[in-house]
């Protein structure tokens, strides 16, 4: 699946916890923001973002210690 990825970022106990920004602009664009692994990249999730926030992500920071914590 292609949506212009931008950035990654691994994280979790084995690194199988991936995050991944989208961000591309243009019409029919659907896979703009964060989305999230946790079996090495063989699925993936869109997340929620808050109300507002534009949702072309262009980088993406896992925390280490919390594989649950992104920004």
């Amino acid at each position: 699946w292609y949506e212009a990825g931008t950035d990654v970022s691994f994280t979790g106990s084995s690194g199988n916890t991936i995050y991944a920004a989208l961000g591309m602009q243009g019409e029919g664009i659907s896979k703009n923001g964060i989305a999230k692994s946790v079996d090495g990249g063989l699925n993936w999730n869109m997340l929620p973002l808050p109300a507002g926030t534009d949702p072309r992500a262009y980088s993406v920071y896992a925390d280490p210690g919390n594989a649950n914590r992104v920004l």
